[in-house]
């Protein structure tokens, strides 16, 4: 091992490291401790191969251990060559001088060259000379003092031997014990133990057992601990997420996630195994992204592939666009193998054989159901349909055949049956049925039990079934009447509803609709140029109540209105109710403007043309709103409410015309507010008068 001598100190030389680092950037590069300087002469500035001395090395052995971790190493690209050297220091007493006031590892470091150091003045030796006064840090002692030497009040005077001082008892500043040296990479205590006792064992007085013990995380603690005692060196600011020594409560507790933690801004401790910041921070849509995230990026779905929300907007994987169905809810493909959404139809039991029109499932293409349902009563429909409806029209076809081999006797057959049965009314047959024809009507009347009821309009049907017109008239008549028996009746005879006509079936429409009660069809509508034309086509030239008229046709509307099954018909006659409704409410506005007590008046009188009807009631059973919404009805529902009158009292709707009291007809709610009203008017008068006579 290299001497110690004072007069001479080690440096290492360090060559081809880059034109534009200084002395201040190389410490930083290099970390060196506040003990070490780096120098680099002015002669090799300028040069292609610049130079650079680190001097204050204790001994050889550091140098060396410094050029062997440093030489090689890449400095911006380049590779630097470290190599050791003795400088001879030729200033005995400024080396002397200068080992004992070199600054702390806590000091700033001070990179300025080397060459500036000799220079000292006197004021630096009289501060000296007070420094010395004060007591030595015992902290410093030890390394762990944690105020800088100017503001301790201790003095901190480093010793010449910093770093490998073997003197027990010099009580001058030395180095901080470097435990981690000794320490495991797991942290072992019994090391970390072994590595404090050997350095400080010493150095302390033994005071006894620390009331912590093995707990004890003060790394300077001077009690005694027991046998695997371990205080972390760094205290609360170790940030080793797998260091097992003593902490202070404020160092940061461990992330309960370790390192699957996914929480870019966690302020806990993590494994060095934990992921780092994604590039893409928020931004990233990657699914299987490892890397952490801020809490800003989309979410990632929870059904992942099996999401089949078109309109979601989280983080999917990339198979899942190609196992979702690009029509969502709207495909009907029934083979369709994607993922669909939920509001897609489910497929349904019978995908083949439904025979629901409206089945809203999803089916096979060749799926044809018939719109009639059961109702249908085609036997050559070749659509889908229920095995009941096919079922109930192979009964109904039996009955049918039944019913066609029953009725199919000839008329022949027929009379020679009534001969053997010896009928009395048969020799009547012919002379009831010329009768009948000439006539067309007969009352018949005849004993009970003679057969002549059922007989003779059989007689009937028989003889006019021969004449097809007739035939054809008499059942559109039956048709418009009603009469189900006498249809049935013309059926079984020979009557067909297939050979109704055009001209039949139009007259048995007309006939219906006057039947009916609704009113008649606005045919004139359009073709008449006036207005009165028109609505003489509803009223007569001279009706004795002009505007009572058209609130009867309103009501008329408004009730076939309610009757009407197809909403363009509805439409039609509630259009009619309110072309009537204003036509009315014209007419007593006019009323109005000419005379207002007589239209008024005229409201007040019932209509003796339609069973004295009341105007009012009938306008309100129409919802006429036009005309009880008009200046006459206002004026006459004015007179009818009571009103506070308090020119004329007592008062009520007769005309300005004071009644006897006996004959009052006020509500007591008005009677009171009468009097509360002069009750107000009178303290006022009697407050005037007693602020005129003060």
């Amino acid at each position: 091992m290299a001497s110690n001598n004072m007069s001479s100190k080690w440096s290492v030389r360090i060559t081809s490291f880059p034109p534009s680092m200084d002395s201040a950037k190389l410490a930083q590069e290099f970390r060196l401790p506040r003990t070490l300087r780096v120098s680099i002469p002015k002669t090799f500035n300028n040069n292609n191969n610049p130079c650079a001395w680190i001097n204050g090395f204790v001994n050889e052995e550091d140098a060396n251990e410094f050029v062997q971790q440093w030489s090689g190493a890449s400095i911006q690209g380049q590779k630097i060559k470290c190599t050791v050297s003795s400088r001879s220091n030729d200033q005995t007493s400024r080396t002397q001088f200068a080992s004992k006031i070199e600054p702390l590892a806590n000091q700033p470091c001070d990179s300025r060259p080397s060459s500036t150091e000799p220079k000292l003045t006197r004021n630096l030796t009289k501060n000296q000379v007070n420094e010395a006064k004060r007591f030595l840090c015992r902290y410093a002692n030890k390394g762990t003092c944690r105020e800088k030497s100017s503001e301790c009040k201790y003095r901190h005077q480093r010793c010449i031997n910093y770093e490998s001082c073997k003197d027990l008892k010099c009580e001058l500043a030395h180095t901080k014990p470097d435990l981690g040296r000794v320490r495991s990479d797991s942290c072992s205590s019994t090391n970390s133990f072994q590595s404090i006792s050997s350095t400080l064992s010493t150095n302390r007085t033994t005071r006894g057992q620390c009331r912590n013990g093995i707990k004890c995380f003060n790394v300077d603690c001077t009690f005694d601990h027991p046998d695997g005692w371990n205080p972390c060196i760094d205290g609360e600011q170790c940030d080793d997420y797998d260091c097992t020594a003593n902490h202070p409560f404020k160092r940061k507790a461990k992330c309960l996630s370790g390192s699957n933690c996914k929480n870019a801004d966690c302020k806990y401790l993590h494994p060095k195994t934990r992921a780092t910041m994604c590039q893409l921070r928020g931004k990233c849509e990657r699914w299987n992204c490892q890397k952490l995230h801020p809490h800003t990026r989309t979410r990632r779905c929870p059904n992942k592939e099996k999401c089949t929300n078109l309109e979601c907007l989280c983080l999917h994987p990339q198979e899942r666009s190609n196992l979702l169905c690009s029509l969502g809810g709207e495909c009907r493909e029934i083979s369709c193998k994607l993922n669909h959404p939920s509001e897609r139809p489910a497929i349904c039991d019978q995908p083949d054989t439904c025979s629901n029109f409206n089945c809203t499932r999803l089916h096979q293409s060749q799926w044809n159901p018939c719109e009639e349902g059961d109702d249908c009563r085609d036997e050559q429909c070749s659509k889908i349909h229920s095995s009941e409806r096919n079922l109930n029209l192979q009964q109904k076809n039996k009955k049918n055949q039944k019913t066609k081999k029953i009725n199919s006797k000839s008329l022949e057959q027929k009379n020679k049956e009534r001969e053997k049965a010896s009928l009395p009314i048969l020799c009547r047959r012919d002379d009831f049925c010329q009768r009948l024809e000439r006539e067309h009507v007969l009352i018949v009347t005849a004993e009970t039990g003679s057969g002549k009821s059922t007989q003779l309009p059989q007689y009937a049907a028989e003889h006019f079934g021969s004449l097809e017109p007739g035939l054809s008239g008499a059942l559109v008549d039956a048709l418009r009447r009603g009469y189900i028996n006498f249809i049935q009746l013309l059926i079984d005879y020979g009557a067909l509803l297939k050979k109704l006509t055009l001209n039949d079936l139009e007259e048995l429409y007309s006939y219906s609709d006057i039947a009916s009660g609704l009113p008649l069809e606005d045919e004139n509508e359009g073709k008449l140029s006036t207005r009165n034309a028109y609505y003489s086509c509803y009223f007569p030239d001279n009706p004795n109540n002009q505007f009572f008229s058209p609130l009867i046709a309103a009501q008329i509307y408004r009730q076939a209105c309610s009757m009407a099954l197809h909403s363009a018909t509805r439409e039609r006659y509630e259009n009619n109710a309110i072309q009537f409704d204003k036509y009315a409410t014209e007419i007593i506005d006019q009323c109005f403007l000419s005379d207002e007590n007589f239209a008024v008046n005229l409201l007040k009188q019932s209509a003796i043309g339609f069973d004295n009807i009341d105007p009012l009631h009938v306008a309100k059973e129409a919802s006429c709103q036009s005309f009880l919404a008009s200046d006459c009805v206002q004026r006459y529902l004015d007179h009818k409410c009571y009103v506070i009158v308090i020119d004329y009292f007592p008062l009520n709707i007769t005309h300005h015309k004071v009644i006897e009291l006996k004959n009052l007809e006020l509500p007591i709610k008005e009677i009171i507010l009468h009097i509360c009203t002069w009750n107000l008017i009178i303290e006022e008068l009697r407050q005037v008068k007693n602020y005129i006579s003060d």
